[in-house]
């Protein structure tokens, strides 16, 4: 029986992949570079974001907190045309029907969740949003191992549900079972050597 449901929000619960993109694409405008499609932007995901840019600009020297700043605001632009994964409202429905807590664990920075999260009516379901405090986008594993050890939930009884390599790395720190869906912000190719339950949309959870 689940008693313990830990979600990542961008791109699991949060359909923001293109927004995102986007976000970059328009940074890449304004530096006179060539916009990424979406495979490449695939490709280049990563944790902590910072990773991500070396590998967009081919470089470490680079102005992370310039590029953070960037990124956000032209992310805000976007936040009316954000919406809800399919399945997003049915899964957190049903994990609530059967008594589940749960939680999103987030490399994102508080604010991104806070300023989108009410306009979807999801906040009753969560126990506690555990967010980055700053704009750099680094582990989340952290966070979650403390989260989990003061919950006092089995294993055996949690799970993680994600979109990023980073978060089933997370579900592997905590020793917990990892759903990955393909909705987000990095596809079956990226996962094809771990061991995780992959759904292409996440009403397709069967526990």
């Amino acid at each position: 029986m689940i008693k313990l449901v830990l979600w990542d929000w961008n791109g699991t619960i949060l359909d923001d992949v293109y927004q995102s993109m986007e976000a970059v694409n328009r940074m890449l405008d304004r530096k006179n570079m060539p916009r990424i499609d979406i495979d490449k932007y695939y490709s280049l995901v990563d944790t902590p974001i910072e990773r991500f840019y070396h590998k967009l600009f081919g470089t470490t020297d680079i102005d992370f907190a310039e590029i953070a700043h960037e990124f956000h605001n032209d992310y805000d632009e976007q936040i009316p045309t954000l919406s809800l994964n399919d399945g997003a409202n049915e899964m957190l429905e049903y994990f609530e029907s059967i008594g589940a807590k749960q939680a999103v664990i987030s490399s994102a920075h508080v604010d991104m969740i806070e300023k989108v999260i009410d306009n979807f009516d999801v906040r009753k379901y969560f126990d506690v949003i555990l967010a980055s405090r700053d704009k750099e986008a680094g582990s989340k594993i952290e966070r979650a191992k403390k989260y989990f050890e003061n919950v006092r939930k089995s294993p055996d009884e949690t799970i993680f549900i994600g979109d990023t390599l980073h978060d089933f790395e997370t579900a592997k720190a905590l020793g917990v079972k990892c759903i990955l869906t393909t909705q987000g912000h990095q596809t079956r190719r990226e996962f094809k050597s771990i061991d995780a339950l992959i759904v292409d949309n996440l009403e397709e959870i069967n526990l």
